[in-house]
């Protein structure tokens, strides 16, 4: 019982801190023309430092390759980089992608997408 009065109060003291924290704002942006076959990179910022990982999902209709090794994907997911823990610019690259339409959901889950969770829908040339 005392293991879970202890759980609880951690759990507590974990959403409160969340709470004081404040809310982050994020933008996710195309930093260039996709072309079939070649990468494609995204900057993330966001509106103050964060501890949590955020993730770009990249969707596309010929397929996503993350790295020259791996394979063809329909669906990607790859962490942001951010320089520094207090960075509020970040990027993702993935090494090429395919078809004609692409969708890039910024997200903390991208296991399980939420629908406050930024995506931008983008054409493949």
């Amino acid at each position: 019982m005392k293991l879970f009065a202890i759980t609880i109060a951690l759990v507590l003291a974990l959403a409160m801190s969340v709470a004081m924290a404040g809310h982050v704002d994020y933008t996710l942006s195309l930093d260039a023309p996709a072309v079939s076959g070649e990468s494609v990179s995204f900057t993330v910022t966001r509106s103050q430092p964060y501890s949590g990982t955020e993730w770009v999902k990249l969707t596309c209709d010929g397929g996503v390759q993350l790295n020259p090794l791996s394979s063809l994907s329909n669906n990607v997911d790859f962490p942001v980089i951010w320089g520094t823990p207090d960075s509020l610019t970040g990027y993702v690259t993935f090494e090429a992608v395919y078809g004609t339409t692409c969708t890039a959901t910024l997200t903390e889950t991208p296991w399980r997408l939420k629908r406050n969770d930024i995506s931008i829908t983008f054409q493949v040339n």
